[in-house]
């Protein structure tokens, strides 16, 4: 019988036991805090929004500003109206085309006295009012008199507009958010939108 030399035999390694893994130890080491590009991604989100925020903000204040101007404009133009006529036109279309002054709020005919275009050319609807659609879609301008004062108050009335806007508009108007001052502002029933009185005028 042969017989081999005996193959030597490796003494199996021991196995360092280990301590059971904690729960929590399958979470992320990034669960301890945030990587550089994840801050920059935050802060750069943040800023769209803020910058998205500020011009829907300053859009408002502009065109509360270019409201607030355009009716001091035909508010001139209106007393200039009635430094000719003697009285003020029935609508606003009569600042600038001649026929429409032929009816006055005290019934004087008006085209005699009518010297210019008290407006330059201008967008106006079929009720003789003045479109502001180019300032605010669906926005028109209308003069309105009221007892008051000593008499009568006469008034620019811009409607249409949306909540937003008011605020803006009683912030340039009346300085800070009061809803009276030079400007009247009137929200519409629910809060959905309204209009703001501008006072040029009180005659007895």
């Amino acid at each position: 019988m042969i017989t081999g030399a005996a193959l030597p035999t490796t003494p199996p390694q021991r196995r360092e036991a280990r301590a059971p893994r904690p729960a929590w130890s399958g979470l992320s080491h990034r669960s301890r805090g945030f990587t550089l590009l994840e801050v920059l991604a935050v802060v750069a989100v943040l800023a769209i929004l803020g910058t998205i925020g500020w011009t829907y903000f300053s859009t408002d204040r502009t065109r509360a500003t270019a409201l607030v101007a355009r009716a001091n404009d035909v508010a001139r133009a209106l007393v200039q109206f009635k430094q000719d006529v003697s009285c003020y036109p029935a609508t606003l279309s009569a600042l600038y085309d001649r026929a429409q002054a032929q009816n006055t709020r005290c019934g004087v005919d008006g085209r005699a006295a009518w010297r210019e275009p008290y407006l330059p050319r201008a967008q106006f609807t079929s009720t003789g009012n003045l479109s502001v659609a180019d300032l605010v879609p669906g926005a028109e301008m209308s003069l309105v008199n009221q007892s008051g004062g000593p008499g009568q108050q006469w008034l620019l009335r811009v409607s249409g507009l949306p909540a937003d806007l008011l605020n803006r508009v009683a912030e340039t108007c009346n300085g800070g958010g009061n809803q009276t001052g030079r400007c009247v502002i009137a929200p519409a029933p629910g809060g959905a939108g309204g209009s703001f009185d501008l006072l040029f005028d009180e005659t007895t």
